[in-house]
């Protein structure tokens, strides 16, 4: 299980004196460590809300360690050092903060339903069209809650309902200025997601990743659907792809298999013990569109007709010679003799052989079918029509 910490208490010694922030200021406030009895050591994340309560600011704070030695001036004994230190002392000071505020990564451009950001450990705020995302922040759509969110890098990240996710790393906005180290770091809790990946990784340290509790999708640029829901007492982290391909694999990355376009696998975990990869599948175009339906979602009474065009695009021809759409048929009779008006499957030489026009538009390896399917292939032009299995 993934834990994220949004606001997290660390060893604070004593800050500066600084003036409270009004409820209806939404500006960070301007921490920082004491320099003469403290060090900052690293930075946390925090996000809380503001302007009454109808907004929300995401912050970070130095956390500020007390040095070994303090001078006297300080008024900290070298006991007071100890990790003896009162914890609801400790809660009443003011809580140390740089003045930046952390970097907007993205903006909800599509909201339909109830979507709210966690705040702390328990607090939830309804997030509204128009939202700026943050990185860090936790996301939860209710039973019925839809939320599209538009990233700076030209991503789009699709949270359908009963999902939450965490936005744990986003360092690829188009401000940054190292175009070499874009990451992008999705903690998918539970539900589902679709990722459209529009902006390029391909610099040795880039990536864009989407992780469950026990999986992880890997992609360079493409379109594609990652799961996570529990099946009878098993972890199911699924993924599905509309475009591109994705690479699976399990949480520290030693098994990992490559999902094309219109296929689909699983990694599955049982409750104790190692989890495995299930054999990759081909999806319908019934499937397909059924998951477009379900994942794609950009304006108010926009998804019937995303989906009409979806489907469109996926039913259009993609194998050559003979001309077939994804997942259809071809029977061939191969070899009959010139003159023939059926296919001659009684003798030796002749088969009637069937291939799939799989979803990398390529025609699979022929499979040879009895004699007494001799009905099924035409005497020279290939039949393409829908599989009969």
């Amino acid at each position: 299980m993934f834990f994220i910490t949004i606001f997290s208490a660390s060893r604070y010694a004593v800050a500066e004196p600084v003036t409270a922030l009004t409820d209806d200021n939404c500006d960070c406030p301007k921490l920082s460590c004491n320099t003469s009895c403290e060090i900052d050591q690293d930075l946390t994340f925090y996000t809380e809300k503001c302007a009454g309560g109808s907004k929300v600011k995401s912050c970070s704070k130095p956390n500020c360690v007390k040095i070994a030695n303090p001078p006297p001036s300080c008024g900290i004994s070298e006991s007071e050092t100890s990790s003896k230190k009162s914890v609801g002392a400790e809660s009443k000071r003011e809580v140390a903060s740089v003045a930046d505020e952390v970097e907007i990564v993205g903006r909800v451009q599509f909201i339909e339903g109830s979507a709210k950001r966690l705040i702390g450990s328990t607090e939830k705020i309804e997030i509204s069209i128009g939202d700026n995302i943050y990185e860090k922040d936790r996301i939860e759509t209710s039973s019925t809650g839809k939320l599209q969110i538009l990233f700076n890098s030209g991503n789009i990240l699709n949270i359908t309902p009963s999902s939450e996710v965490v936005i744990t790393e986003a360092s690829d906005s188009k401000s940054k200025l190292n175009q070499d180290k874009k990451r992008m770091l999705l903690d998918l809790i539970k539900g589902r997601v679709r990722n459209k990946v529009n902006q390029n990784y391909t610099g040795a340290e880039s990536y864009y990743r989407v992780r469950t509790r026990t999986a992880v999708a890997g992609v360079r640029g493409t379109d594609f659907v990652m799961s996570a829901f529990n099946e009878n007492e098993y972890m199911v982290s699924k993924i599905e792809t509309f475009d591109g391909k994705v690479e699976l694999s399990n949480i520290d990355l030693t098994e990992k298999v490559e999902i094309a376009r219109g296929e689909g696998s699983s990694f599955v975990s049982p409750p104790t013990g190692n989890g495995h990869l299930t054999p990759i599948y081909k999806m319908s175009v019934e499937q397909v569109a059924l998951l477009v339906s379900e994942t794609d979602f950009s304006s108010p009474g926009g998804v019937k007709k995303t989906t009409q065009a979806a489907r469109s695009s996926i039913e259009k021809t993609i194998c050559a010679d003979p001309a077939a759409k994804m997942n259809q048929c071809a029977w061939i009779c191969e070899k009959n003799p010139v003159g023939e008006k059926t296919c001659r499957t009684d003798l030796s030489q002749v088969s009637c052989v069937r291939r799939i026009c799989n979803a990398n538009g390529e025609w699979s390896q022929p499979t040879r079918l009895p004699s007494s399917y001799s009905e099924s292939c035409a005497p020279y032009k290939p039949i393409v029509k829908p599989c009969d299995y």
